[in-house]
């Protein structure tokens, strides 16, 4: 199921450094993120994965990354954190809310990649989505 997409929120758009100077963008998932959404989810170790979608998945269906990367920016959000290393975009973090019938209501989930954990990544995804859930 496709959304109805509402404004863009670039103000969700951040860049942040990390413990060692390293800088990555925060910003908000966009429909053209299907290739980077896939290479994301397919090179997190099994439990990684499976922890994310209780699930021994090994690849994401077609149709399960298009629902990641078509959000309405409304009642579900999506965010990822990225780096751009030797000319490439690479996605290291991603997180998300979904809202159901009760808008004061949302499950969520978040996925850090290995080499990234400890350094507050998820701590920043949520913040912000916590944020925009409270605003919007």
């Amino acid at each position: 199921m496709l959304y109805q997409i509402h404004r863009y929120p670039a103000e969700l758009i951040d860049v942040v450094s990390l413990t060692g100077g390293r800088r990555v963008v925060i910003r908000p998932v966009l429909p053209q993120d299907e290739a980077l959404t896939t290479a994301f989810f397919g090179n997190l170790p099994s439990p990684a994965r499976y922890d994310r979608f209780m699930s021994p998945m090994r690849h994401l269906p077609p149709d399960l990354v298009k629902r990641f990367t078509n959000v309405d920016y409304s009642d579900h959000v999506a965010l990822v954190a990225e780096v751009f290393e030797d000319g490439r975009e690479t996605v290291i973090a991603e997180a998300r809310y979904v809202r159901g019938a009760d808008p004061s209501v949302a499950e969520f989930a978040v996925s850090v990649a290995d080499g990234w954990q400890g350094q507050g990544l998820a701590s920043r995804l949520l913040d912000k989505l916590l944020c925009r859930a409270s605003t919007a």
